[in-house]
């Protein structure tokens, strides 16, 4: 059994840092700090945002490659409007191959946006029927689609206590906020849909949540994920509850954490606000926020499930280095070679995104300024071939060079400030290009202009 407790002096020394990505606009910096070379051929999907103000916030969807360079960049700022009301950047990562999907909250008709080869949105994905939750969204390998969808019905919350062990609700009926899972075919057509209606009772509502006495917030899932070829992992935030749901049956296979949890441990299973899980054959990967933990502390947790003896160990945990409020947000992800990737959440200090190889060594931090944050991070491949802006060289008799960007763009920036299409540089210097095609950014990666 592994546990890692990132060292707090190395939090409190970045005052410098290695790396800032160049960005086309000034409203947030995204900065890097390097610890540890790791081979990585994968590109970081990340979707930088406000969180204050709570609305009018301004976003962008951002695309890094394997050196932390620009790839594409898309903003979308304050009273943006991309179908309705103003709204707020919620997600962004690959879909299946040939797309990108993200999500663009304006009203309770929000749908999933799909990004085609060009970044461009070509489509849209949202519930049968019913609003869309954007917190997430399966892309199976049939081509259909699994999507959370709200739903509100009654539920008898007679015997239910608040915090000081009063009567939750003077009326016998109160309304209930629940989550239904629906499978779409490939023409966003309903096929099937599964309700937790049935499976969570108003007690299954943890205390720090019994708040709000005119409608009962009894799941609040907020992440879903292929349990096998039969299976749904769901996360249950205000139950602090993981549900494996039989996609035949519609009833859990197994759940695991709150109080009737299906899997014993040597240790206490200490799930609290949790943001993310994902299932991989018997391993469980659970990023816990911590939130109601004495003191709150957010983990990355990795466990190792014994379906028959229904029994799980903890085999890593990353913690945050210090006790912080970590609201909402956060994700966990391993790669196939074992790296680590996590998403802090909504922290609200110190680093937002970190990576760890293989033996649990930090590879690089990652944050970003003023009050942005990510909602998830990924690392995974570009689903489609993209040409990125080229940069052509032209010597010059007096040795110097003259660099000449992708014509035709309607804006140009260079890593020196310069804006114009072409700039004269030297020998054995560096240069990077941002491109604007539209409202889109697109970068050139690394341009080393060589010795003579």
């Amino acid at each position: 059994m592994k546990s890692i407790l990132l060292s707090l002096c190395m939090l409190l020394s970045w005052s410098s840092w290695s790396q800032d990505v160049l960005l086309p606009e000034s409203l947030f910096k995204i900065q890097i700090k390097h610890f540890k070379h790791i081979d990585n051929n994968q590109y970081l999907f990340i979707a930088p945002y406000q969180l204050y103000p709570e609305l009018d916030k301004y976003g962008a969807l951002v695309v890094l490659d394997s050196q932390y360079k620009l790839v594409f960049y898309k903003s979308f700022p304050r009273n943006y409007k991309l179908a309705g009301a103003k709204g707020a950047l919620v997600d962004f990562r690959p879909h299946r191959e040939g797309n990108l999907r993200f999500f663009f909250w304006e009203d309770n008709s929000s749908p999933w946006y799909i990004l085609d080869s060009n970044f461009l949105i070509t489509d849209s994905i949202r519930c049968a029927g019913r609003s869309t939750d954007s917190h997430d969204l399966i892309a199976s390998p049939d081509g259909t689609d699994y999507l959370m969808c709200n739903e509100m019905y009654h539920a008898d919350a007679s015997d239910l206590k608040d915090l000081k062990g009063n009567a939750y609700s003077s009326e016998t009926q109160i309304n209930c906020a629940g989550c239904v899972i629906q499978q779409l075919d490939r023409k966003h057509s309903l096929l099937k849909e599964w309700s937790l209606k049935g499976i969570l009772k108003p007690e299954d509502l943890l205390l720090p949540y019994r708040t709000d006495t005119s409608e009962l917030h009894l799941s609040h899932a907020n992440s879903i994920y292929p349990a096998g070829d039969t299976g749904i992992l769901i996360s249950i935030r205000n139950c602090a509850l993981l549900i494996n749901l039989s996609k035949k049956s519609g009833k859990p296979y197994w759940t695991f954490g709150g109080p009737d949890s299906d899997f014993r441990s040597r240790e206490k299973i200490n799930i609290s606000h949790q943001h993310h899980a994902t299932l991989q054959n018997d391993t469980l990967l659970l990023f816990n926020n911590g939130l109601h933990l004495n003191p709150p502390r957010p983990s990355a947790v990795k466990y190792l499930l014994d379906l028959k003896r229904h029994s799980a160990e903890r085999i890593n945990r990353i913690s945050y280095p210090d006790t912080v409020s970590c609201m909402a947000r956060g994700s966990y992800q391993e790669t196939k070679e074992g790296n680590q990737l996590i998403c802090w959440g909504d922290n609200r200090q110190g680093t937002h995104i970190e990576l760890y190889n293989a033996k649990g060594e930090t590879c690089w931090q990652m944050k970003f300024s003023g009050n942005f944050q990510t909602h998830r991070a990924f690392l995974d491949t570009l689903p489609f071939s993209f040409k990125r802006p080229e940069i052509s060289m032209l010597p010059q008799r007096d040795g110097s060079v003259i660099l000449i960007g992708t014509p035709g763009a309607n804006e140009y920036l260079w890593n020196t400030g310069e804006k114009s299409e072409s700039i004269i540089t030297f020998p054995g210097t560096t240069h990077e290009l941002l491109i604007r095609k539209n409202n889109e950014w697109f970068g050139s990666g690394e341009f080393h202009v060589p010795l003579r």
